[in-house]
């Protein structure tokens, strides 16, 4: 899956993908830090990072001229203009949730060449649509890339995975030093999921 082996300290699991994003957020995030999303997106990242007093910044995708001529594309120029000393995490969302585009390995890499002049900002891989990828598409996972899983938090739903939305059962993966970090604060935020599921 991300081509290493994945422990038990590498997961925690939480209140569905939603509920590990705020756990994710709560962990990491301080008033007037920035979070990077790329708009249009899941609404759940505006609230839950306005919630803990953190701004979300958005990068707008290059919307295709005509449906199905081509995917929606990066300003990169702009995505990096959008980085500075307050920015604090980039969520990366793909397949994306409303567009449906799928983040290249070219685009991944251009993310991860950014990245390596802001060491400090960390990266939020919201993967819940992993399985929705048709026409032979290459699926790249952000954590994959060189040097991205030591600074990668990736989450998943498993009610998207087996179609059982109500289940809401989500989990991370990431490096153990900042999985047990995300682990306290869900202790306290709900401590755990309802026993049957």
């Amino acid at each position: 899956m991300f081509e290493r082996e994945i422990l038990p300290q590498n997961v925690c699991v939480g209140l569905g993908a939603s509920g590990v994003i705020y756990d994710i957020y709560s962990t990491f995030l301080n008033p007037n830090d920035e979070v990077i999303v790329f708009e249009p997106f899941f609404e759940v990242h505006l609230k839950e990072a306005r919630l803990l007093g953190a701004k979300i910044v958005t990068t707008d995708f290059i919307e295709p001229k005509e449906f199905g001529t081509h995917p929606w594309t990066i300003n990169f120029e702009e995505l990096e203009s959008l980085f500075n000393e307050r920015t604090r995490m980039i969520v990366l969302n793909s397949p994306h949730n409303p567009t449906g585009k799928i983040f290249t390995r070219e685009e991944l890499e251009r993310i991860a060449k950014i990245l390596e002049k802001f060491p400090k900002v960390l990266v939020l891989s919201d993967d819940v649509y992993e399985t929705l990828v048709f026409d032979q598409r290459e699926y790249v996972r952000f954590a994959t890339l060189p040097g991205m899983f030591e600074r990668t938090i990736s989450t998943y739903s498993l009610g998207k995975m087996f179609s059982a939305t109500g289940w809401r059962v989500g989990f991370c993966i990431g490096p153990d030093n900042l999985i047990k970090l995300v682990r306290a604060a869900h202790a306290i935020i709900s401590y755990c999921v309802h026993r049957p599921s």
